[in-house]
Formats: C-alpha cells, structure tokens, sequence
C-alpha cells in the first residue's frame, strides 16, 4: 500500500518559482503533492480547504513584507503547520527586523539550488527522533 505523499502549500507570486518548486518536489520530483497560490491572500482559504504539511513561503509578493505578515497570521491560527521561508532580501531583512522571532522553521536565500531545497524540505518534515 502506497504512503500517501505530504502536502506542501507554495505561497509565491513568481511563476518561474512556482514551477521550479513543481519540477523539483513534485510527482516527477521527490514526489510530494505541490498546490500553489500566488498572492498571500490565498494562502489562508487553501490552507482551510486541503491542510498541508508544509508552506513554503516568499517575503515579498503584493507587497514588501507579505510573507512576514502571512507566516504571523498562519502561527497564531495553525500553530503546529511549519513554514519555509524564502527571500531573496534574508540578509538584508536581518538589518531592519528580528528574523530570529518570525514563527518559521527556516529563512533561506534565494536563489537556492534544488538539492538545498529538497534537503531542508526533508529536514522540517522528518520526524523527530525520538529521545
């Protein structure tokens, strides 16, 4: 019997970078069941419709800090659902805000290559060990 596949929510207004997460972690990829929005705002009603295991989410899409605004607003209502963020401002967001205090499993820098990407997707959805 087959395992069913995680469920991963990407939250990116660039298509280029929806479809490299397609390619990459999809059915033809690692294998992982990838759904898609391209505005913030449509995060919260997939989530509602087809809860996912991960979110994989970008800082800037409608505006400059969407994806800081939505990773707070997924925390306070879906505190266990981890999030990946990813910037390509990481470094410079560091300079104007506590990155350490956003509610997400990990910040990455974009460009990021796709074994980085598979590696840090298979680190937050591994379970952890146990003790």
């Amino acid at each position: 019997m087959k395992v069913p596949s995680k469920k991963l929510l990407v939250v990116d207004d660039d298509p280029d970078m929806q479809e490299f997460f397609q390619t990459i972690l999809g059915p033809k990829g690692k294998g992982y069941a990838v759904s898609g929005v391209v505005e913030a705002a449509l995060a919260l009603p997939a989530i509602q419709k087809d809860m996912p295991d991960l979110v994989i989410l970008d800082v800037m899409m409608e505006e400059a800090d969407s994806g800081f605004k939505l990773a707070n607003l997924l925390s306070q209502k879906f505190a266990l659902l981890p999030i990946l963020l990813l910037s390509s401002i990481a470094d410079a967001s560091e300079g104007f805000m506590d990155t350490l205090a956003l509610p997400v499993q990990r910040i990455l820098q974009k460009p990021i290559t796709p074994e980085r990407l598979i590696e840090e997707v298979e680190q937050i959805l591994s379970p952890a060990p146990a003790e």
